[in-house]
């Protein structure tokens, strides 16, 4: 499933974390409430508003080709939103998903509250990584991008990064990650996002 999660150095949002727990609540405790009464009752326990979402959904494609990428490769695609405006810290991290369970064919949709309903509106970049992934969960070593799309002074030069979401939304959503013919640079820019820290 895809995850609306964390940033580089952050902790799940205050909201996940409730729907996590009120959805776990709801999947052990024999379904006496539904998820929707789960979610309800978790918001309200801690003080948190529900937030209008839009959706956003869609394909990334490496060099015009699906990703192809599969478990067994142990490594994924990881997809996530910058706002320029709110640029991630502890408290604020960057939305991400991982193109899940396998990216073979390159979908992703990110989720907020219930499985591909959205995140909030707003304008943001878009930023990729391919990482390996740990037998043990998350992720470990480089990008095997080498840094070519995570760092989101050097995306918003590209008009397809620029995500500019509104409400309903949008499920067809399509970013082509061209590395052919497309140096990286020499080193990570100062904004790069080089390792998101997942959180199930």
């Amino acid at each position: 499933m895809v995850r609306m999660t964390v940033g580089r150095n952050g902790s799940c949002r205050l909201a996940a974390t409730a729907i996590v727990l009120a959805l776990s609540a709801w999947g052990c405790g024999g379904g006496r409430d539904s998820a929707a009464q789960a979610l309800d009752r978790a918001l309200k326990d801690s003080n948190t508003t529900k937030l209008t979402v839009a959706k956003f959904s869609g394909t990334v494609t490496v060099d015009g080709q699906p990703p192809g990428i599969k478990v067994i490769d142990k490594h994924r695609l990881v997809i996530m939103l910058y706002d320029p405006k709110n640029p991630p810290t502890d408290g604020h991290p960057v939305l991400f998903a991982d193109c899940m369970p396998e990216p073979n064919d390159g979908f992703f949709e990110f989720s907020s509250y219930e499985r591909g309903d959205g995140i909030p509106p707003g304008s943001y970049i878009a930023l990729f990584l391919d990482l390996p992934t740990s037998w043990a969960g998350g992720y470990k070593g480089a990008d095997l991008f080498k840094n070519r799309f995570n760092d989101p002074d050097r995306n918003e030069k590209e008009p397809q990064f620029k995500v500019e979401l509104t409400a309903p939304g949008r499920t067809d959503w399509q970013f082509n990650l061209v590395t052919q013919d497309n140096a990286p640079p020499p080193t990570p820019g100062p904004k790069s996002i080089l390792k998101p820290t997942s959180k199930k």
